[in-house]
């Protein structure tokens, strides 16, 4: 089953969730280390390209749906 993504807050709960460092986590997705300490210690703003790569890292895939208005 999939987790619903609302905000940047649902991210990093994933992120805390794998009880990975932000080292090994950068070591199994290629993000840089710094970038995902930004994330998660400095309030950094997110990319979408670094965000997949961490996601698909821990075995999530992003998706988008459309909603209906």
């Amino acid at each position: 089953m999939g987790k619903h993504i609302d905000n940047k807050d649902d991210f990093l709960d994933i992120l805390k969730q794998s009880k990975l460092s932000c080292r090994e986590l950068a070591k199994i997705s290629g993000a840089k280390q710094s970038t995902i300490e930004k994330w998660v210690y400095c309030d950094a703003r997110l990319s979408l390209e670094n965000a997949i790569i961490v996601l698909n890292a821990l075995g999530y895939k992003l998706t988008a749906t459309k909603e209906g208005l």
